[in-house]
């Protein structure tokens, strides 16, 4: 089965209704992360195998001790560069959260979720140059709809799904061909959706 997922890729969408990140200081970023795992997601991996991101004061970022990156804070947008062999740099610009615990990126955001996630969530990010809107809608039925869509191509996807909740993680299904699901995974974090990470280290 494929699965599109939250969970950021080879390194590693709105505003904020928290303001723990904000403005171009990147002292909030500085330190370890590590991927939290959604309990909805039976393929996550066990604690010592997830994903680590290490942002240095020095502008770089390093994945699970891979070559480093760079990355550049503009108000709520994290940009990471990471290089490749034979090959350009990956560029990923994402909308992100940073409070003293933790770190989410890929942040979407709800002007009528309120305290709950019921409602219409959206975001953005750019991959290689490429705008990619996602909005996500959880309705109190438990049925939903994801839509993605990049700006650059025309191309997208826009599909009828389920949702599912445990705490504040959250997992929208949707079956788009005999042998494709769409499995898209996201938490809650002090009112934002996206892709959370745990502090390790200051």
């Amino acid at each position: 089965m494929a699965s599109t997922r939250t969970i950021l890729g080879a390194l590693f969408a709105g505003s904020l209704f928290a303001t723990a990140a904000c403005g171009d200081d990147p002292a909030p970023l500085v330190g370890s992360w590590r991927a939290h795992a959604n309990a909805l997601d039976a393929g996550a991996l066990p604690e010592a195998d997830r994903q680590v991101l290490t942002f240095r004061a020095d502008g770089s970022v390093v994945a699970n001790g891979s070559a480093p990156g760079t990355y550049t804070v503009d108000g709520d947008r994290l940009t990471l560069v990471t290089p490749r062999q034979d090959a350009p740099a990956d560029a990923w610009t994402t909308t992100y959260y940073a409070s003293d615990t933790h770190l989410v990126l890929d942040v979407m955001t709800s002007a009528d979720a309120g305290d709950g996630v019921i409602g219409t969530w959206q975001g953005a990010r750019v991959v290689n140059g490429a705008p990619i809107d996602t909005t996500v809608t959880l309705r109190a039925d438990h049925s939903g709809r994801y839509e993605s869509h990049d700006r650059a191509s025309g191309g997208g996807i826009a599909i009828e799904a389920t949702w599912q909740q445990q705490g504040d993680d959250l997992a929208v299904t949707a079956t788009i061909s005999p042998d494709q699901l769409l499995s898209f995974y996201a938490t809650r974090v002090d009112g934002v959706l996206g892709s959370p990470y745990e502090r390790l280290a200051p």
